[in-house]
């Protein structure tokens, strides 16, 4: 649980660091991929502990 929460929180903020510095670039597609990346990163860390 504490994993997920931490990643929540993370993926929050990079989501408002994207907007910030982003905004002239395609920040959705930009932040579907860091999406991507996080979520594959959390799966390999759940697996590990498991």
């Amino acid at each position: 649980m504490n994993m997920i929460e931490k990643g929540k929180i993370t993926l929050a903020r990079i989501s408002l660091r994207n907007k910030d510095m982003n905004k002239n670039l395609k920040s959705k597609e930009r932040f579907k991929l860091l999406h991507f990346y996080f979520v594959v990163i959390l799966v390999v860390d759940v697996i590990q502990s498991c």
